[in-house]
């Protein structure tokens, strides 16, 4: 379920898109969009028969809160059945963003839903926009259709889950549960929450750049009187950990050297720690029992040797140290021979 190596859609698009979805719905509360609204609606409904009504009823069922919930839940826990827990994490992130910004966004606007004198189902909110069934329909599909994405079941299942989607809307408008606009507004606003959510990291990356640029124009001259020396683990016993003490020790003499150890799980150093030199911990696990296999590093590559000792206790923590460095030298002792995401990280964080 991940994005790929690269957005075929920019990051900012998809906002933009967000908001251009707000700004619709409140554009279509004013009573000239209304009225237009309830005349399209009116088209539609005097289409009304036994066997459209049946077929919408259905699709107001299926993907109602209740059974929709359920679907949903399904689709997670089949994927998760089939071995592929990673891709069940995927999918219940793209129907919770999808879903939830339907949800979100009718407590934002919150327009009414057309007169009841014309609606065939009794919904259970006042709030029409966007349209909660066609959040959820369209938040399924797109699920779906990246599971299915670089097989040769993509294209039927887009195409299937396309007409599902145009199905669901003109039966929330056939029902008189929504107007037009609601509808078109799921359309708008679903995709671009899913695409936000699945490339967080790269909006967060946006977000970290622009905050770099603005720390930029505001900085000190950059000095290399400071000097930090990132280690796993300062109190360990190790040739690196034992050549980083003795650069330390030989930096102290004209400049201002610290040692940051990213765990701390020995009281005591097994090596003296240089005279000058400061040795400060990013997360301290004295007394702390290990984490589970949910709470794994995201930052740390598996094939590290150290892996297992990471999480996303220590991922936030070497975020804030990098993201606090304000001036100065700042050296990864490492003994690995190839270079890790964290010196990835640091590059694009200080970039």
């Amino acid at each position: 379920m991940r994005s790929g190596s690269r957005a075929t859609v920019p990051v900012p698009v998809s906002a933009a898109f967000l908001g251009l979805g707000v700004i619709v719905g409140f554009a279509a509360r004013t009573p000239a969009w209304t009225a237009a609204d309830l005349s399209a609606s009116q088209a539609v409904q005097s289409l009304r028969g036994p066997w459209l009504t049946a077929v919408a009823q259905v699709l107001n069922v299926g993907f109602g809160t209740i059974v929709g919930a359920v679907l949903a839940a399904l689709l997670v826990v089949g994927v998760a059945v089939s071995g592929r827990t990673r891709a069940a994490g995927g999918v219940s992130l793209v129907i919770a963003a999808g879903w939830g910004v339907g949800a979100l966004v009718k407590l934002i606007v919150a327009r009414p839903r057309p007169p009841a004198v014309y609606a065939l189902v009794r919904e259970f909110g006042p709030d029409s926009f966007p349209s909660g069934h066609v959040c959820l329909t369209l938040s399924i599909v797109v699920a779906v259709a990246l599971l299915a994405r670089k097989t040769r079941y993509f294209w039927p299942v887009a195409a299937a889950g396309g007409a599902l989607v145009v199905g669901q809307m003109a039966a929330r408008i056939y029902l008189g549960a929504h107007y037009p606009t609601d509808t078109l507004g799921s359309v708008i606003l679903t995709p671009a929450a899913i695409h936000l959510v699945v490339n967080a990291r790269r909006l967060g990356l946006l977000l970290v750049r622009a905050d770099n640029r603005r720390r930029a124009r505001r900085a000190d001259p950059p000095s290399t009187r400071q000097v930090k020396i990132l280690l796993l683990h300062a109190h360990g016993m190790g040739g690196t950990i034992r050549t980083a003490f003795n650069l330390a020790g030989t930096l102290a003499a004209d400049h201002d050297v610290e040692i940051v150890s990213v765990i701390k799980t020995k009281d005591k150093s097994f090596f003296k720690v240089p005279q000058g030199v400061r040795v400060t911990f990013l997360d301290d696990r004295m007394n702390r029992r290990p984490r589970g296999a949910l709470l794994r590093s995201r930052l740390i590559p598996r094939e590290e040797a150290a892996y297992d000792r990471f999480d996303l206790r220590t991922d936030l923590a070497l975020l804030r140290f990098l993201r606090g460095l304000r001036t100065g030298v700042a050296r990864v002792a490492t003994g690995q021979c190839r270079t890790s995401r964290l010196d990835a990280a640091h590059r694009r964080l200080r970039a």
